[in-house]
């Protein structure tokens, strides 16, 4: 009897001395309170930590005590700071963003490096770091930005197609906002799609691709888009030698922020007098090309727990070209090519527990082409009246649910429900 007393006993005091506890909460960007993604909290007394994932949340268990810890982000000042472990414990950070004077390079052992969650594949590229390279016309281009790494390389020089390890710019699945972009290139592949002042981050997995991504060819590139800027109004206007670019963001209420960006061509505007002049009969011929794009995203807070995020973007490229010919200009023909993308998504996040993740999308994807040609003759020797239109396009609408259980620092689980119509 003494002994299954003394073993109990040994039992609860054990419990009581190596318990562990939870801590969990997001860690946000100060100045304007975008979440962060892969953020890093380190513990230096026990040497190991986690990153927060595409929420900008952590979690992460810890002994009942006093504990040192470091919570630090590219561009930004570390937070170092005690916390005192008692019980589950919910706790918020926001960091500042980083007023360089100097620059110290520290060296560290590999034993004591804050180890990101192993996929192997993947690369993860910041993009303020993007924004400090240089750029082409004035326009910085996360596809080429993508080539200067081991793996990638343009299809052709200059064009934004990517082959990724031997694979076709075809083959490569590309994601905005979990809503799939067909046809990723402006001006026959020589711009982006993507304006990078609405970019928040993107993954690239050149190989080893997540199951949740299904099965593909050559690569898969995630990108997010910013969720506005949650603490005050903020416009940037920009211009490049080929097109200029807007961005309003700011808050809606205490629960809701949004963020606009716009970028268009210069080429319509040069070519408009020309217009004129054709449709008045002064010019023979008149030619003109405009791309366009526009992002647009709100995200509003339902409960401290859960989240819902509105994107939506549009880009078109029209290319048109007419002629007057023969005598007194009677003869017209002309054509054109019109092509583009848009996505919409809905997203739902719930934060079920510390541990445990529910997030709900649905996405439209749609991508369109159109052709046309014409040709008007009145004179009496080659009457003729040609006109042809063609419209081929890609329409998706998508479901995904998703569960997500960080069971250790280490070790996650994710599954989830995929459904597409095409």
């Amino acid at each position: 009897m003494r002994k299954i007393f003394f073993t109990i006993l040994l039992i609860f005091t054990a419990n009581f001395l190596f318990s562990q506890y939870t801590m969990h909460g997001y860690v946000y960007d100060k100045s304007s309170g975008e979440s962060l993604i892969g953020a890093n909290i380190y513990f230096p007394e026990f040497k190991k930590g986690t990153t927060t994932n595409t929420y900008g949340y952590y979690t992460v268990t810890l002994p009942k005590g006093k504990h040192d810890i470091q919570i630090s982000y590219v561009g930004f000042n570390t937070i170092d700071t005690d916390i005192e472990i008692e019980g589950d414990l919910e706790r918020d950070f926001y960091l500042n963003e980083m007023t360089i004077d100097e620059v110290v390079i520290l060296g560290q052992k590999d034993s004591e490096k804050l180890q990101d969650k192993v996929e192997m594949g993947r690369v993860g590229l910041n993009i303020e770091n993007i924004k400090s390279l240089p750029t082409v016309f004035g326009e910085f281009d996360i596809m080429k930005t993508l080539s200067l790494t081991p793996g990638i390389k343009l299809g052709i020089e200059g064009m934004t197609g990517l082959s990724v390890r031997g694979g076709t710019p075809d083959q490569n699945y590309i994601l905005l906002d979990h809503a799939p972009v067909y046809n990723p290139a402006h001006l026959f592949g020589f711009v982006s799609v993507f304006n990078g002042d609405a970019i928040k981050s993107f993954d690239v997995w050149k190989s080893s691709f997540p199951a949740r991504y299904g099965g593909r060819l050559s690569s898969v590139i995630d990108i997010k888009m910013k969720e506005g800027n949650k603490k005050r109004f903020r416009a940037d206007l920009g211009f490049g030698l080929l097109a200029s670019r807007l961005l309003l963001e700011g808050p809606i209420n205490k629960k809701a922020s949004y963020i606009f960006s716009a970028r268009s061509s210069y080429l319509d505007i040069v070519t408009f007098p020309l217009k004129l002049l054709y449709n008045a009969g002064k010019s023979s011929a008149y030619f003109n090309y405009r791309m366009l794009d526009v992002n647009a995203k709100v995200n509003y807070n339902l409960t401290p727990k859960s989240k819902m995020f509105l994107s939506y973007y549009q880009g078109v490229d029209n290319l048109v070209n007419k002629s007057n010919n023969g005598e007194h200009n009677l003869i017209k023909s002309g054509g054109g090519l019109d092509w583009g993308n848009r996505t919409l998504t809905l997203r739902y996040f719930k934060e079920l527990s510390p541990k445990l993740f529910f997030n709900g999308i649905i996405y439209n994807s749609h991508f369109f082409q159109k052709i046309f040609a014409f040709e008007k003759n009145p004179s009496e020797e080659y009457k003729r009246d040609f006109d042809f239109k063609n419209r081929t396009g890609l329409n998706d609408i998508g479901l995904k649910l998703n569960l997500e259980y960080l069971y250790k620092e280490k070790h996650y689980i994710k599954t989830g429900l995929e459904l597409i119509s095409h």
